[in-house]
């Protein structure tokens, strides 16, 4: 018995210290989407009766954003829930179809107040054409 008191039990103990590199992370992926968001804000400058030049540029950043994001999603292992990835695409896919929906609005606006002004000046017209025939 006064044996087993005396026994060394040794012990391995193992520190691991893990750090995430983001610079590689930040240069592929944060700063090219950033840089595509602020592009289809530039699409702004845009003078609203260029119609394909506007769109152009804009289908083109989502196909350039969607297609980052099937690269990057592919080298990131499967999950069954969303990842900080996904959701950072999402937003940046969010703000881009913003603006495609900002200009369909500008667009809609500029093509009714066409179609009012049009309206307003026949229905003028044809008075104008009475006073003058009725002097």
């Amino acid at each position: 018995i006064t044996g087993e008191r005396t026994k060394c039990w040794p012990m391995v103990a193992a520190v691991f210290r893990l750090e995430r590199r983001w610079t590689s992370y930040l240069l592929y992926v944060f700063l090219p989407n950033i840089i595509l968001v602020g592009l289809s804000w530039i699409s702004f400058l845009v003078p609203p009766y260029i119609v394909p030049g506007r769109m152009v540029l804009l289908i083109t950043i989502v196909i350039v954003l969607f297609n980052q994001y099937s690269k990057e999603s592919g080298k990131s292992p499967p999950l069954n829930g969303l990842k900080v990835q996904d959701f950072w695409f999402i937003g940046c896919t969010v703000f881009i179809l913003a603006a495609i929906l900002e200009y369909a609005a500008c667009l809609y606006i500029k093509r009714e107040a066409l179609h009012q002004k049009k309206n307003h000046a026949k229905e003028s017209s044809p008075a104008k054409v009475e006073g003058i025939q009725k002097q």
